[in-house]
């Protein structure tokens, strides 16, 4: 969006039988039959009077424009993080890229720039990352200062930050009041590889993609669907024994 009051060389607050004089001041200054032919400019100028000049049309620009530039009505710029599990059990950090709106340098005056098409607005890429993922609870919101859209004075909102956990379907998150929460992974396994284990080693190793490796305790294994700790204080383990017909895990004969 163009920005009308700075064609004619006005303050958005101007009143409205000021506008017209200045108008006319404009277009003597800058009518084609002066600049041989040349009617870039004022044709600028003649568009932004019509609107401006118009009262209605000014109030419905002026809802626009502040929408656009000057942020009072959408301050700051909502930026959700998706954090998966592995960032907070393991702490890799999470990179996002976010689209932001910034003024561009020909100000809309240039109709062919390939940044804003002559809108006056242009959108920029902007990288973001997160470190200390395990820090940050699910439903986390904050404001990053300056990382937002920039209005037409040329100063940047603020964005407001917020982290949301992605669960795949073999996860769970479990809210603690008060505390951080903790995060329930559901592992499938035959009742004859728990059986190999045990006789083996006396324990279930078990393997979280992104994780690592965890060791549950044969007496944590008896019942199929128990959740049990593990040595993560944010990760519990319910490990789905898959048999059949057999209501104990103890019931198996070895």
């Amino acid at each position: 969006m163009k920005d009308y009051y700075e064609i004619l060389g006005l303050n958005s607050g101007v009143y409205q039988e000021e506008i017209k004089p200045v108008f006319r001041k404009l277009a003597k200054k800058y009518h084609p039959d002066r600049w041989y032919g040349e009617d870039v400019i004022f044709r600028q100028i003649k568009e932004a009077y019509e609107c401006l000049s118009d009262v209605k049309k000014r109030k419905i620009y002026d809802q626009i424009f502040m929408n656009e530039f000057n942020g009072k009505q959408q301050t700051h710029l909502p930026i959700n993080v998706e954090i998966f599990p592995e960032n907070v059990l393991s702490t890799i950090p999470v990179k996002i890229v976010y689209r932001r709106k910034n003024v561009c340098s020909c100000k809309g005056k240039e109709k062919d720039c390939k940044f804003c098409v002559g809108s006056g607005i242009m959108e920029e890429d902007i990288d973001m990352i997160f470190r200390e993922t395990d820090k940050y609870p699910d439903g986390l919101t904050f404001t990053v200062d300056d990382a937002g859209n920039m209005n037409k004075y040329g100063e940047h909102q603020d964005a407001i930050v917020k982290m949301v956990y992605v669960l795949p379907p073999s996860w769970e998150y479990v809210h603690v009041w008060g505390e951080m929460g903790y995060f329930v992974h559901t592992i499938n396994i035959s009742h004859e590889e728990v059986k190999k284990q045990i006789l083996e080693k006396d324990r279930v190793d078990v393997y979280i993609d992104k994780v690592g490796w965890f060791s549950i305790n044969t007496k944590d294994v008896p019942e199929s669907g128990n959740i049990v700790n593990t040595e993560h204080p944010r990760l519990k383990i319910k490990l789905n024994i898959m048999i059949e017909n057999i209501k104990s895990f103890w019931d198996l004969t070895f």
